[in-house]
């Protein structure tokens, strides 16, 4: 009987309310966030790529971070160049290769991180509250298993990257 109501869309609908509140809590995790850190005028994609070379280490090169971020190397250097005109960053052209640049984070950008760090542990606090332990064991198995699956259908190639490395 269940499997008949799923086939005439009866599952769809639950589905699609479930997989819309994993959607929304992300929407509104990033608006919390982006909230709190407006006082950095810093748009979203300088953020994660700012994220990223704090918590790289040796001076990750720019060619790194595409990987990483799974974005060109142009759009790489158009987020750096902003980054950089802010003070945030600096690029050093490395000793042992003169094609490549290393990201190397100026004191303003490490109290963007410091920041940045804080507020997430904040909402992340916040998002939490009045959830056992027991119940995020459980959330942390049904979102590891959401995420292979979608790896499994190509939504993203992060296994793939992990092989290479």
């Amino acid at each position: 009987m269940q499997e008949s109501k799923c086939k005439s869309g009866g599952c769809r609908s639950r589905k699609r309310r479930e997989v819309g509140l994993i959607m929304k809590a992300n929407r509104l995790h990033r608006s919390a966030v982006e909230k709190r850190l407006k006082s950095l005028s810093m748009h979203r994609s300088q953020h994660m790529l700012l994220m990223l070379v704090s918590r790289s280490p040796d001076n990750i090169s720019q060619k790194d971070l595409a990987e990483k971020l799974q974005i060109t190397p142009a759009a790489v250097t158009m987020t750096l160049k902003k980054l950089e005109a802010g003070e945030y960053i600096s690029r050093k052209t490395d000793s042992s290769d003169n094609r490549i640049n290393r990201i190397v984070i100026l004191p303003k950008g490490e109290e963007a991180v410091r920041l940045s760090e804080k507020c997430f542990h904040e909402v992340d606090t916040a998002m939490l509250e009045g959830i056992s332990e027991a119940e995020l064991a459980a959330f942390v198995q049904i979102m590891e298993k959401i995420n292979n699956n979608l790896a499994a259908l190509g939504a993203d190639d992060t296994s793939k990257r992990s092989e290479k490395e």
